[in-house]
């Protein structure tokens, strides 16, 4: 099962990418869903990572190469293989982010 936060944070990226009519949800907006829980916030801090240039530079990444839906289109955005891939692994091994926390 996976875990609340995270799932609420992939939920959160999925309505922006549809708001936005994204034509995929990438592995950049699961970075950006991870970037707003707690362990790996303490994660990239104690690398040295500025999470906020991080954030601005994947949003600008997204913007400027996911196509987007057209607004007569009846479709919905696509999750890539990675993404699935992602989502499967989350759902499969429970508590994920208990198991990042030991490369903390």
């Amino acid at each position: 099962m996976i875990e609340p936060i995270l799932q609420k944070e992939i939920n959160q990226i999925m309505a922006s990418a549809r708001e936005k009519r994204l034509e995929f949800v990438t592995v950049e907006h699961l970075l950006l869903a991870l970037l707003n829980t707690s362990d790996i916030i303490v994660f990239f801090n104690r690398k040295n990572i500025n999470i906020e240039n991080l954030r601005s530079e994947l949003f600008q990444y997204i913007d400027s190469n996911t196509p987007t839906i057209a607004d007569n289109a009846d479709i919905d955005i696509v999750p890539t293989v990675v993404f699935r891939g992602f989502s499967k692994e989350v759902c499969t091994k429970p508590n994920l982010l208990k198991r990042l926390r030991l490369l903390l």
